[in-house]
């Protein structure tokens, strides 16, 4: 059989109904249609179906508001953590150094309160860098010590031991600058990192709501948006992308501007965070 039957309308006259020949049987052509009571509008690419898919179920490892307050809460402890490495150890009580290795890398200003009357130390090196003022007791009868000793308003030339007695005429200023440091010891630069990346994790300290199209100054820690939509965000070399977004969504970003152009979420729903 071919494809489309003719029929009689209510004039007798024949009209060709368009029809698909599937093994000897017709299947109608039909197009479809929406619309209220009495309209009828054609379904093309100018006027699409109409669906709903508000009540689709999600799945059982969506991502959701809930979910996703749980993990800034995890981070929020993360950073109380790093916080709390960076703070300062306090330590009390005697120290003893045994092995002292040749040479010891110290940084910055060592401030020692209420020190024990006696520190034990064995195995020191022939020579050791120090700054500062050095008060020496229970010193063996020599020491070894090289360069210019001033004791006092003199300097003396060392070339051998010292004397009990000269060690202990006054106290001796020493230096530690020239002590290496190993390649592998914290340094000012090394905790400016540590800090910044801590920074990252730690809480917002403060927030305020986004003008579309004005400069964040500085730029942003996070953006969190109260609705969903689309968002352009400028970076801080000024490039520009396009994000999808979630209501209740925190995104971590430098972010140095809110673009107005391509922006579905109002100014009123997104705000700045800063650590």
């Amino acid at each position: 059989m071919t494809d489309n039957v003719p029929i009689k309308d209510a004039t007798d006259a024949t009209q060709t109904i368009a029809t698909d020949d599937v093994g000897g049987a017709q299947y109608q052509y039909v197009k479809p249609a929406f619309g209220a009571d009495g309209t009828a509008t054609p379904v093309s690419s100018a006027n699409p179906l109409p669906v709903d898919v508000g009540s689709l179920p999600l799945a059982a490892d969506a991502s959701t508001a809930t979910k996703q307050d749980a993990i800034l809460a995890a981070l929020a402890g993360l950073g109380d953590a790093v916080a709390a490495v960076t703070a300062a150890v306090q330590a009390t009580g005697a120290v003893y150094v045994s092995n002292f290795p040749a040479t010891q890398p110290v940084s910055g200003t060592v401030t020692v309160a209420n020190p024990v009357s006696t520190v034990a130390v064995s195995n020191l090196p022939a020579t050791q860098p120090v700054s500062g003022t050095v008060a020496v007791s229970n010193l063996p009868t020599t020491q070894a010590v090289s360069g210019t000793v001033t004791v006092g308003n003199a300097s003396l030339a060392v070339t051998g031991p010292a004397t009990n007695a000269e060690l202990r005429a006054a106290a001796l200023p020493v230096s530690l600058a020239s002590a290496p440091l190993p390649s592998d010891a914290a340094t000012q630069t090394t905790l400016a990192a540590l800090l910044a990346s801590a920074n990252k994790v730690r809480p917002a300290q403060t927030h305020a709501a986004v003008t579309l199209d004005a400069t964040i100054s500085p730029p942003t820690s996070a953006l969190r948006f109260d609705a969903a939509g689309t968002v352009v965000i400028q970076d801080t070399a000024g490039t520009s992308a396009t994000y999808t977004v979630l209501a209740g969504e925190v995104m971590p970003i430098a972010a140095s501007k809110v673009v107005a152009s391509g922006t579905t979420v109002s100014a009123s729903a997104i705000k700045a965070w800063w650590n």
